[in-house]
């Protein structure tokens, strides 16, 4: 699906190579109406027209000569050719070893290029659910950022969002300016994240409210709240290994979900959590070496 018709696709919002080949092939076609697989295939000096076709629709593989070609003429920048040919990589690979290997490339290259403030007193920040929300929302582009607006996305009287608005404004994270007689709030930055401190009390009520939030939507309708539960046996390195397989898969629904444009879509919020639910078994007992005597098979 093309995130953004108004640009061309930026290939660091993609962990998929053929979405992105395809969203760009449309980009193109919108942008100049007699562009086909004729034309870009004689852009890339490529021989055949059908081959870039199968290729973009993952009918074949996507070639080196390809991804050479293509690098060439559409990135300015080595972290860009670098993804490409990783993503190429990552979304080819026959293995979970590789894919694996191929993903974490990925995703070292995409925190350098995805930068996420810090928030410096993060204990107001995380005092409500409602202020990170605030601060979300004021990083789309198509939102008339003013209280009323806002409130009436978020659900809320506008005196909350209003006094929010001005807690964010003391920790000099949004700003504001009027504007035909309304005013207007924007954000500093598009993209935060808070550090996860072990024993803050403050993260901890975040969180408890978060999941009693979660609780409440169970009444919404199913096509917009999922509940999932696993019960899984590991090991402390089973464990950590899992703790990084989250973290991975949370770092790429951001990349994936990030966008500018909220037109369209709803905020969501999703919790993730893990917890033990039973003991450690300190010793092992051994089983009695006759436990089977007491009841002989026949014969």
């Amino acid at each position: 699906m093309l995130k953004n018709i108004n640009r061309s696709p930026v290939v660091f919002e993609y962990l998929d190579v053929l979405f992105f080949l395809q969203d760009y092939y449309k980009f193109r076609k919108a942008e100049e109406s007699s562009f086909s697989y004729e034309s870009w295939s004689h852009e890339l000096e490529m021989n055949s027209r059908s081959f870039l076709r199968l290729m973009v629709i993952g009918k074949k593989k996507v070639s080196t000569n390809f991804v050479q070609s293509f690098s060439r003429l559409n990135f300015f920048t080595k972290s860009e050719e670098d993804y490409f040919e990783l993503l190429v990589k990552y979304s080819q690979a026959s293995n979970q070893k590789d894919k694996q290997a191929f993903g974490s490339n990925l995703l070292q290259i995409l925190r350098k290029n995805t930068q996420q403030n810090d928030i410096p007193d993060f204990s107001d920040f995380v005092s409500s659910p409602l202020m990170p929300r605030l601060f979300t929302l004021l990083s789309f582009k198509d939102l008339n950022m003013v209280t009323r607006t806002l409130a009436e996305l978020l659900d809320l009287p506008e005196t909350d969002v209003l006094a929010s608005l001005h807690k964010l404004q003391e920790l000099e994270l949004v700003t504001s300016e009027k504007v035909e007689d309304e005013i207007h709030w924007s954000s500093h930055s598009k993209k935060f994240k808070v550090q996860d401190k072990k024993g803050s009390v403050d993260l901890m009520k975040f969180h408890k409210q978060s999941l009693l939030e979660a609780i409440d939507a169970f009444h919404l309708p199913h096509e917009l709240r999922r509940y999932k539960s696993l019960l899984l046996p590991m090991s402390p390195d089973e464990l950590k290994l899992f703790y990084d397989a989250m973290d991975t898969f949370a770092s790429e629904q951001f990349v994936r979900f990030s966008g500018d444009q909220y037109n369209g879509r709803r905020l969501f919020q999703i919790n993730l959590n893990v917890h033990p639910v039973t003991k450690p078994l300190e010793k092992q007992t051994a089983l009695p070496q006759d436990r089977f005597s007491e009841h002989p098979s026949p014969g």
